[in-house]
């Protein structure tokens, strides 16, 4: 992608510089000649400034390519996730970027009307988690051992 822009560069610096000969050249007799390559060559000159402007917003826009001093530092800090999570200087709100970088999905289906709930975590790269846990619920009947409760409630 890059070649593509400074071809495009080239072309345009030849064009310029090709209308600045040009003019240069233009004996200043001829008024009418001379206008017009100047306007060439001003043209030409805005069509370069145009084109750097946009290849200076591409670069912009482009990430930009990691040393390799650079990833090996990811791929240690990727190893001791950990570490990072409980480290002293670790704040919440980095925590919180932390499990957006990490988390792609997370699907929630509760069991019934019960205080059960499946999660089912789905991390960067495609590993998925699973596990059971609970959740508040507004009334005693809602719970999953709620017939125990009432037999052992019975009993005592």
């Amino acid at each position: 992608m890059d070649q593509i822009w400074r071809q495009r560069l080239e072309r345009a610096e030849f064009a310029v510089d090709r209308a600045r000969r040009q003019y240069q050249l233009a004996e200043p007799e001829n008024r009418l000649v001379v206008r017009q390559l100047e306007t060439d060559w001003e043209t030409a000159m805005g069509e370069r400034q145009r084109l750097q402007e946009e290849y200076d917003r591409f670069l912009a826009v482009r990430p930009r390519t990691l040393s390799a001093a650079e990833r090996e530092q990811i791929r240690a800090l990727a190893a001791d996730v950990p570490g990072i999570w409980h480290a002293p200087t670790t704040s919440d709100a980095d925590r919180k970027q932390l499990i957006r970088h990490l988390v792609e999905k997370v699907h929630i289906e509760v069991i019934g009307t019960s205080e059960k709930v499946k999660v089912q975590v789905t991390w960067a790269g495609g590993h998925r988690s699973e596990g059971e846990t609970a959740r508040p619920v507004a009334c005693l009947t809602q719970l999953s051992y709620y017939p125990q409760l009432i037999t052992r409630a019975q009993r005592l």
